[in-house]
């Protein structure tokens, strides 16, 4: 699904990307609990905002747990990839552990993932609504005429 797309500002793009690096994340850490230990210092924020430009990063606010935020990146990942619909309305459990910070960046992702199913299923159903009534409109015509074999 992912290769051969062009354009780096497509959902489609997003989506793998995203998937792709908490790939590469849970390829690296090993032993997840031993993120618990770490915390987001300030020598990290000075590396996630080079230069005082806004970073994409949520705020991380200094003593962080760690472990909140690959718990929060790992459930997002699994809710794209299942669909798990039901999961969106509830909280998980990863959650129940979370300082407010990733909470609260999991929160938001839900709320906008919401949306854009919700606008997918609607622009799905007028899809199938135009095809249906093309059709109803076309095929009586068709079904009298020839077929053209080339």
């Amino acid at each position: 699904m992912c290769s051969g797309i062009e354009s780096q500002q497509s959902l489609v793009s997003a989506l793998c990307k995203f998937v792709g690096a908490v790939k590469n994340m849970d390829e690296a850490v090993m032993i997840p609990s031993k993120l618990r230990d770490m915390e987001v210092g300030e020598t990290d924020l000075a590396i996630l905002e080079p230069n005082n430009n806004k970073s994409d990063l949520p705020k991380m606010p200094t003593g962080a747990d760690l472990y909140s935020f690959y718990s929060m990146l790992n459930t997002v990942k699994h809710e794209i990839i299942s669909g798990s619909a039901s999961r969106l309305d509830t909280s998980s459990e990863m959650d129940d552990n979370a300082n407010d910070s990733s909470k609260e960046t999991a929160d938001a992702f839900r709320h906008h993932l919401k949306g854009i199913f919700k606008l997918l299923h609607q622009l799905t159903e007028t899809a199938e609504f135009l095809k249906s009534r093309y059709e109803g409109e076309v095929k009586p015509n068709t079904e009298t005429s020839r077929p053209l074999h080339l």
